[in-house]
């Protein structure tokens, strides 16, 4: 599982889908997937501790947050290409 920590706005890329931190509380936080080349914008709920469905067969999971910033965990296969969106446009 890669374990990572993202502010409201931050993204993941996982393969060719963007998932964004839209809004983080104590109890859940609200992930939106996008397609880099464009299509519908999807918003999920992910409550604390509990596995969702994402794209590509992987599970996201909210394990906590500090302030604004929330840790992620993401359960995929290692052949998925998974980087911080801002380390992907530099």
């Amino acid at each position: 599982m890669l374990v990572l920590h993202r502010r409201i706005g931050e993204a993941v890329v996982i393969e060719d889908v963007r998932v964004t931190l839209v809004q983080v509380t104590a109890a859940y936080c609200e992930v939106a997937f996008q397609k880099l080349a464009g299509g519908r914008r999807t918003v999920a709920t992910l409550p604390h501790h509990e596995f969702a469905q994402a794209c590509y067969d992987t599970r996201l999971v909210f394990l906590g947050r500090v302030g604004t910033k929330a840790t992620l965990g993401i359960d995929a296969s290692k052949e998925l290409r998974i980087v911080r969106d801002e380390l992907r446009e530099a």
